[in-house]
């Protein structure tokens, strides 16, 4: 069985044989020592069941139990040597109680009768325990004094002193030379009181498996006192590990420990030694567990270049698939557990295990490997090279052909006890492994390090989906990826939801390939620039059916290239904050700018403009996207004529201009309340009423102008009091922003995007459209393949006599997208989803919980507000159309028959989301949509008019004066 513990007392077996006969000694001294108390024959029967209780317990190793038992037994008798040195051990094995360890360990010595036969392991328990407690010089004095009692023909017992002695020095040195860290227990959400054990963490950190010793499968008891293992495995939303789970397929009612995920979480790998069964080899082998869909498949023993009779008990899969790292303890390794490896061959076999050799493995227990995803620095535990007490982690790096020596991670990473099983993330910057210290709940337990100091690893994280037309998860698709036309890696994203996941080296060119049965095979070539290492993209890529569907016509346009998806773009790292776009996509029905002017909303004043500091303006206003960049010069040289400037970020309004050719109406515009005299752009004076911000408002101004008489009412656009000259056709479009930037760069750099145009704006910024489009359709078609090929980030703009419009425009339209972010059946707070403001929850007939984000006026913003809800983890988010009332909580009020009543909180002529009403619980609330058209709001549901007042009063106390009850049966018919 793969236990954290079996490792921690394993001894050579000169001293396994000294500490059994010890136990004999004890059982047989405790006994006559009770013997010689004037005890009743009762007592004395009480007493002898006790010692050999405590006697088993201790054996077994079952500290936890032993200790209360032996401390009973002290009671009555303080002075007994071998008592106090039972507890004392016991109490170094626990790690809420080692520092009580010495003092009974000090006792066991002074309470021995004779001085000149104290037995030599109390001094090697005392040794021990001033080790595990930090109390290092103290220890090294115990040995030495220990070494003076052996008899010199003991060589073994002497080796493993002078060990014990050199692995104090090494604790000296590494507690005096801290590493900059900091050491998290992952919370008693994970951890419980008993061991758990071997941490495997995806790439994206969203999933974590392990081993726990709780009460599980079978709920059978192991004789250390501890629960069989089972296998458990918890996800990761906005930081919070969730509450872990059984997985029932891999746990059985023996021994079943999880050793290794793989980095897309594809895979499980686990660890069985047949102990309950005896129907596996000697030692325990490496079986795999392969996700199907959402479901785990049956365990399958891997190949027998890995597993042998011996014990082989945890595996590491390089990123590439490529390695295999393993532990075991085979003939012919160096010690006792080593760590070998096994290589793909160019066949697609395996070939045979090889030992890291000497530079890796000592004599003594060498386990745990974890290659690193960039698939050079391998990660280990063992009990040999510098350690400072039982397992610690090294790290060992593989340059010019063969593994460099091994070096200590360091203090307070490693400590005086076992730390195994570390396993950092793609950028280096934090780990997890199982530690038993300080701060544990029992056992061992599972510990999350921050790593601020450590090196850029130069990885790249590209995670995603593979989606069809119509938003369906794509499945038995084959992601091909390649470097200098030679194969690296070969990934098969997950059956039922599409995802995948794959780590590279920044600062090279990639080829992508992917093949799907029914869809079109998509190349790509992906360039990740050097400075986006430690970095993660999360990508949407749609694959398209052999043959195009007519809905699908509109979305994907017959003349659409699929090598256009070479512009592949890469996004910014994950930690960074996304700014939000501050625009609205046009309203579909406008076909032509010249013929309606588009409307503009100004979300920044004039005087904000001014007060604001420059990387505000960046969070407000710049869509976040790294393009695909050939190698730029030292200095860029911009091609004037591709550059087009903003001369001010001062307001642009709309304004009713009024006919003032007749004048017989000159006299009575001068009346109108609001009425401005401007300079046009000839120079002359006209008369223009109000600035709008919002063109829709401009146009029921026109109409109520027209309606009262008033005729070639014009709307017109105005700046610094002056009426802004309408150009020719040619300085008005659609554009469609994809970067800005304050230190430009040449547009060529943009591979496969021709006719970038940059313009060069009074904040500093340089901002790059592309193409130049005479409707909004067609913009909006050319952007929906922008996003798919990478430039999430993208946003049509408007440019109005030549000028790119800093505050966007805005439409509104009837139709209606949501995007659905999950379904439940049991409600949570809208505060769970932390990183995103507009979470929306409504109950359906079924009385399932969905969870929406946002209401968008169309598909393409929903689509584009999709890539951002997917980089914060929320993988089964999808874009459907939302339904009326899908903003507010509803419920079918016949589900219980037996209610009659409810409270009516509220009625709005325009529904509210259920978090309007956030003092009040969401799943007690129901909105009915009456035949008069309001919207009503109720509270609670209940049989008895009795409970009334206590519903009202609640209501009256949170606010809602206007409450009053109502029959359920009333809103059923109105």
């Amino acid at each position: 069985m793969l236990k954290l513990n079996s490792g921690i007392h394993k001894k050579t077996s000169t001293q396994l044989l000294r500490t059994f006969l010890f136990f004999i000694i004890i059982a047989i001294g405790v006994n006559t020592s009770f013997a010689s108390n004037s005890l009743s024959t009762t007592d004395k029967t009480s007493k002898r069941k006790k010692t050999k209780m405590a006697t088993m317990y201790f054996a077994n190793k079952n500290y936890g139990e032993a200790a209360p038992v032996l401390y009973d037994l002290l009671l009555l008798d303080r002075k007994n040597a071998d008592l106090n040195n039972m507890l004392g051990v016991c109490y170094f094995n626990l790690e809420s109680e080692k520092e009580k360890s010495t003092e009974y360990l000090e006792k066991a010595i002074r309470y021995t009768k004779s001085k000149n036969n104290i037995p030599l392991a109390y001094y090697y328990n005392l040794g021990k325990s001033y080790h595990i407690n930090y109390q290092f010089s103290k220890a090294i004095r115990t040995y030495n004094n220990l070494l003076n009692l052996v008899p010199r023909g003991d060589v073994e017992y002497i080796t493993e002193i002078e060990r014990e002695i050199e692995i104090c020095r090494n604790a000296i040195q590494l507690t005096e030379n801290p590493v900059n860290i900091t050491v998290e227990n992952l919370g008693n959400s994970i951890n419980t009181e008993y061991a758990e054990h071997s941490p495997g963490v995806t790439a994206d950190e969203t999933t974590m498996v392990f081993t726990s010793r709780r009460n599980g499968t079978g709920s059978k008891v192991d004789k250390d006192g501890q629960f069989f293992e089972d296998i458990y495995i918890s996800q990761q939303v906005n930081g919070v590990w969730s509450e872990p789970k059984g997985i029932s397929i891999l746990n059985t009612k023996d021994h079943d420990a999880s050793i290794s995920i793989s980095a897309d979480g594809q895979e499980i790998y686990v660890y069985k030694a047949g102990y309950y069964n005896n129907n596996e080899s000697n030692g325990g082998d490496i079986y795999v567990s392969k996700l199907n869909g959402e479901n785990w498949t049956r365990p399958q023993k891997l190949h027998s270049d890995i597993n042998s009779p011996s014990k082989e008990s945890h595996i590491s899969i390089s990123s590439d698939g490529r390695t295999i790292y393993f532990s075991s303890d085979r003939p012919g390794g160096y010690g006792k557990m080593d760590i070998y490896s096994v290589k793909k061959l160019p066949n697609g076999k395996w070939g045979p295990a090889q030992n890291l050799g000497p530079n890796i493995n000592t004599i003594y227990d060498d386990e745990a490997p974890f290659i690193h995803h960039d698939g050079i620095n391998l990660y280990f535990s063992s009990k040999g090279h510098k350690t400072m007490g039982g397992f610690d982690v090294f790290k060992s790096t593989f340059e010019n052909g063969r593994w460099t020596k091994p070096v200590n991670v360091g203090f307070p990473i490693n400590s005086t006890k076992e730390d195994i099983y570390y396993t950092p993330t793609p950028d280096g910057k934090r780990a997890y492994m199982a530690s038993y210290r300080k701060g544990s709940y029992g056992r061992a337990d599972i510990f999350r390090i921050q790593t601020p100091d450590a090196d850029n690893t130069g990885l790249f994280v590209l995670k995603g989906k593979l989606i069809n037309t119509k938003g369906e998860p794509v499945g038995n698709a084959r992601i091909k990826l390649s470097l200098d036309n030679k194969t690296i890696g070969l990934y098969r994203p997950n059956t039922a939801s599409g995802k995948f996941l794959f780590i590279i080296d920044a600062g090279k060119q990639y080829n992508l390939e992917i093949r799907a049965e029914g869809y079109r095979p998509m190349s790509t070539v992906m360039n990740v620039p050097a400075e986006y290492a430690n970095k993660e993209n999360h990508s949407v890529i749609t694959l398209l059916p052999l043959a195009l569907h007519r809905e699908d016509e509109e979305d994907y346009p017959a003349d659409m290239d699929l090598i256009d998806y070479e512009a592949s773009k890469i996004s910014l790292e994950k930690e960074a904050i996304t700014p939000e776009i501050d625009n609205k996509l046009e309203d579909p029905e406008l076909k032509d700018p010249l013929k309606v002017v588009p409307p503009i909303e100004e979300p920044v004043e004039e005087k904000k403009i001014k007060e604001t500091k420059p990387e505000v303006i960046i969070k407000k206003d710049i869509p976040v996207i790294v393009p695909v960049a050939k190698t730029p010069n030292a200095q860029v040289k911009l091609e004037k004529q591709n550059i087009d400037s903003i001369p001010s970020l001062e307001p642009l309004f709309f304004t009713i201009e009024l006919n003032t050719s007749d004048t017989s109406i000159l006299a009575k515009l001068k009346e109108i309340p609001g009425i401005e005299e401007v300079k046009n752009p000839e120079n002359n004076l006209s008369y223009i009423q109000g600035r709008f911000e919002n063109y829709k408002d401009a146009v029921k101004a026109k109409e109520l102008f027209e309606k009262k008489g008033l005729k070639k009412v014009k709307i017109r656009m105005i700046q610094h009091n002056t009426i802004i000259k309408e150009l020719e056709k040619e300085a008005n479009y659609y554009t469609i922003q994809i970067l800005a930037l304050q230190i430009p760069m040449d547009p060529e750099m943009f591979n496969y995007l021709d006719n970038v145009k940059i313009f060069q704006s009074s904040d500093g910024f340089s901002r790059y459209t592309y193409k130049k489009f005479r409707s909004f359709t067609a913009a909006n078609q050319e952007l929906n393949r922008l996003i798919r090929i990478g430039y999430w980030d993208s946003f049509i703009r408007t440019v109005i006599n030549g000028e790119l419009i800093y505050p966007e425009m805005k439409f509104s339209t009837s139709t209606a997208y949501t995007i659905q972010l999950m379904s439940l059946k049991e409600v949570r707070p809208v505060s769970y989803f932390k990183n995103l403001k507009g979470v929306n929850v409504y109950r359906d007939s079924e009385n399932i919980y969905r969870y929406t984000y946002k209401i968008f006026p169309t598909k393409s913003e929903a689509q584009l507000a999709l890539g951002e809800v997917l980089k914060k983890s929320y993988w089964d988010a999808y874009v459907r159309k939302a339904y009326w009332g899908e903003e507010v909580l509803f419920a079918n009020y016949n589900t219980r028959k037996s209610n009659k009543y409810t409270i009516q909180i509220m009625a709005l002529n325009h529904p509210k989301s259920l978090n309007y009403f956030n003092n009040l619980p969401a799943d007690r609330l129901n909105m009915n949509k009456g035949k008069d058209g309001l919207s009503r709001y109720t509270f609670e549901a209940f049989e008895d008019k009795k409970d009334e007042k206590t519903f009202l009063n609640i209501a009256f106390k949170k606010g809602y004066y206007d409450a009053f009850t109502r029959t359920i049966k009333w809103y059923n018919k109105n």
